[in-house]
């Protein structure tokens, strides 16, 4: 009986880790070094920022951009007090990184009205912070050092509710493309149009 119940739990285990295997790892992306970033539009940065960001195909500002929705930023190196407008170019994707990034929520004060004592336990991860899952595409000119530092990607906005999935997995390349839209896309180092 004991057997019984111990192979119970090993498969139950099993299936229950099994199934986080869909997600996306560093070793299963299927974005690698070597593969290009092409940029077909010219990228605007407006004055006192490094980053634009792009989602449905378009341009968009940071505070403009559906949290709940993927989108991808491009970032430059450089702060410049003036418009900056980058020519269309090829970059070679030299390093890749994932990432996890928590966005910041304000959380109202609780305010409790009694005539009477009150007992109150609060605490504990009822209610985590929203995160984005990231990739970074860490960029190298094909001629010169470019002025772009990287392309970053991210899934939805998300406190971790099973509704979030899928839109809240990390971007892959297919996901990157239709997010990129016409601006650009993630072309395979072993692609002909390389």
């Amino acid at each position: 009986m004991r057997a019984i119940i111990a192979s119970g739990f090993m498969l139950g285990l099993w299936v229950s880790l099994g199934g986080c295997t869909h997600l996306s790892a560093a070793h299963s992306l299927d974005i690698q070094p070597g593969d290009r970033l092409v940029i077909n539009q010219p990228i605007s940065f407006a004055p006192g920022t490094t980053r634009t960001f792009i989602q449905y195909g378009r341009f968009t500002t940071r505070q403009h951009f559906e949290r709940y929705d993927p989108h991808c930023r491009l970032e430059k190196k450089h702060l410049s007090e003036r418009v900056t407008i980058l020519a269309p170019d090829r970059f070679k994707i030299a390093r890749l990184g994932i990432d996890q990034e928590e966005v910041a929520q304000l959380n109202p004060p609780l305010l409790l009205a009694s005539l009477g004592k009150v007992r109150l336990a609060m605490g504990g991860d009822d209610f985590p912070p929203p995160t984005m899952d990231l990739i970074h595409l860490y960029l190298k000119g094909e001629q010169t050092d470019p002025a772009l530092l990287r392309l970053t990607c991210a899934g939805a906005l998300s406190d971790g509710s099973p509704a979030d999935y899928p839109r809240n997995l990390r971007p892959d390349r297919a996901k990157i493309n239709r997010i990129l839209g016409q601006i650009g896309q993630i072309v395979s180092a072993s692609s002909p149009n390389h």
